[in-house]
């Protein structure tokens, strides 16, 4: 058949199926899975464990091989006819903590003008169900393949990505594998990225603890301050002044809370950070004094932009944009203040000499820098052949025209050889109103995008096929 007959024939099959995919994916998308080491026996938490088993349940019911990676990954095959070759399609199936600012559950889907709504519904449950059914549209239609063709669906992308690890302990990767964790065409590059922590000495003051941040790849949505000796009358003014602003009386302290809004660390300008804005109240309002008044004024400094202007580590370039810096938690425990920050720097900056600019400016501050992870940048060959030939199936096939780019988020595409991110999405497709993108809340997928993504994805393995079997 030729690939213009396949493409409309895969094209209707799609949408022949739309149901049946989104009654999937909402079923998926109810599970809560997100990561939790080690807990009730499952490597990763006994909701990831739920997953696993849902996806490997959903491939034996639409027929296809299926293997349990002792909870790890779910593992999917349609195995080779007549040759060893091998192609993989790699997604996750573990989610961030919901967070607040939800219009209903987080983890009771629900569709809505094409979309589908749920944590995990784009990062990565949405692009998963939608490779579960270009396997199963292959077999239906009975699409002629030489090589076989595997789907690897991870429970620890979001934190420490021990999934795939495990998974290539045990396994052959794939000749090439198509990462859906991404978007259209290709994601030739992943920035840098930096975990580390400030630690400030706070001697005396009237505040008593300062708190914020759930994990260190998203923007944090709530903060909370507890302080002592409270003006009243201030206390009023700031009330009126902020909307987002909560205040209640506990043990004769006053507990500040402040609701902000959550997103990807790689787009921080699409979140309102809490702990950022619960600071900035403090020192304007005045209700913060002494030397806590102090050291909080000196972090206010370090983040006076998400470019990392303030740490003097802001760089661009033409590819990757530019260097982003956001606090993702705070912490005031026994007279030291904590606070976590996520790095994701430009592909062409030096990660060596950003850790020394960081270092020195955080020595000139008079704070401790401790670091807990770097990984430098990722930048795949443009030139490559299997990258040419993903990218003319983009140029001939989608719907829009969209050109190869380079992400703040970090993929698998790190950690697992001869991979690249590939759709299923589109980077600069623009959500309605209160439509949530990855990490934050009401987080929703277009349906119609994921029908495409069926097409787009059974041509690519088509021509991948072609290309590694000869």
């Amino acid at each position: 058949m030729d690939e213009r007959r396949i493409a409309s024939l895969v094209d209707r099959w799609a949408r022949e199926h739309r149901m049946e995919l989104v009654e999937d994916l909402k079923k998926l998308l109810s599970i809560p899975s997100v990561a939790e080491y080690d807990q009730d026996g499952y490597p990763m938490g006994p909701s990831c464990a739920k997953a696993v088993d849902f996806l490997i349940e959903a491939g034996r019911r639409y027929g296809i091989e299926t293997e349990n990676n002792d909870y790890f990954c779910a593992v999917l095959n349609l195995p080779s006819k007549e040759t060893a070759a091998q192609l993989g399609i790699l997604g996750h199936l573990d989610v961030v903590p919901p967070g607040d600012g939800w219009k209903q559950d987080a983890f009771q889907p629900f569709e809505q003008k094409g979309y589908i709504f749920g944590r995990g519904s784009i990062d990565n449950k949405g692009p998963i169900m939608m490779a579960v059914y270009v396997m199963r549209c292959i077999k239906e239609l009975d699409i002629p393949f030489r090589s076989g063709i595997t789907i690897i669906a991870g429970c620890d992308e979001e934190k420490e990505m021990r999934d795939v690890v495990h998974y290539l302990s045990r396994h052959s990767a794939p000749d090439f594998t198509l990462i859906c964790d991404g978007a259209w065409p290709v994601g030739i590059g992943e920035k840098g990225m930096l975990e580390a922590e400030l630690l400030q000495e706070v001697k005396e003051g009237n505040l008593i603890r300062l708190s914020g941040g759930r994990v260190s790849n998203q923007v944090p949505d709530c903060a909370e301050a507890v302080l002592a000796d409270v003006d009243p009358d201030v206390l009023v003014a700031v009330q009126n002044q902020y909307q987002s602003l909560h205040a209640e009386e506990q043990n004769n302290r006053i507990v500040l809370s402040y609701c902000g809004k959550a997103a990807h660390c790689s787009t921080p300008n699409h979140g309102d950070n809490a702990i950022l804005q619960l600071i900035s109240i403090l020192l304007n309002s005045g209700l913060v004094r002494g030397d806590a008044s102090v050291q909080l004024a000196l972090l206010e400094k370090c983040f006076i932009d998400y470019n990392g202007t303030g740490l003097r580590i802001y760089h661009a370039d033409a590819l990757s944009g530019t260097t982003t810096c956001v606090p993702v938690s705070i912490e005031l425990k026994n007279g030291i203040l904590r606070t976590g920050i996520n790095v994701r720097y430009c592909v062409s900056q030096n990660g060596d000499i950003l850790v020394n600019k960081l270092r020195k400016r955080c020595n000139q501050l008079g704070m401790e820098l401790k670091m807990f992870f770097h990984e430098k940048p990722r930048l795949a060959d443009a030139d490559d052949p299997v990258v040419k030939l993903l990218l003319q199936n983009c140029q001939k096939n989608l719907s829009r025209k969209c050109k190869p780019y380079v992400t703040g988020g970090g993929t698998y595409a790190r950690r697992f050889p001869n991979s690249i991110p590939y759709g299923p999405v589109y980077l600069d497709a623009g959500l309605p109103k209160r439509y949530g993108q990855p990490h934050m809340a009401n987080e929703a997928v277009s349906i119609e995008q994921l029908l495409e993504g069926i097409k787009i994805y059974v041509l690519a393995l088509m021509k991948l096929d072609e290309y590694f079997s000869d």
